[in-house]
């Protein structure tokens, strides 16, 4: 499982859950929900879930989701205008640090 999880994550299930396309699937329908409303939201989730949103925004893979993965307690902001998202911020912590 492993050897799986570090060469291509995008292909292996956890065990007793789910692979990181069904955490995508999952989650995404709740974006669209967010996105058909019009309006802002706060989004806070377990750092898979936001970066397997992040990998659909972004439109890459998932086998490339560790280029997406964001630090416990950061901050990313992403606008979605005419179903175009622009990632305005990603990972930021230096609130943290103030």
């Amino acid at each position: 499982f492993l050897k799986k999880w570090i060469a291509d994550p995008a292909s292996v299930k956890m065990p007793k859950g789910e692979s990181l396309t069904e955490l995508q699937d999952r989650a995404w329908r709740i974006v669209e929900h967010i996105i058909s409303q019009g309006k802002n939201a706060l989004v806070v989730s377990h750092n898979f879930t936001i970066a397997a949103i992040l990998c659909r925004l972004r439109d890459i893979s998932l086998s490339q989701f560790r280029s997406t993965c964001v630090d416990t307690a950061s901050k990313t902001i992403v606008r979605i205008d005419n179903n175009l998202p622009t990632i305005e911020l990603l990972n930021d912590r230096s609130f943290l640090f103030t």
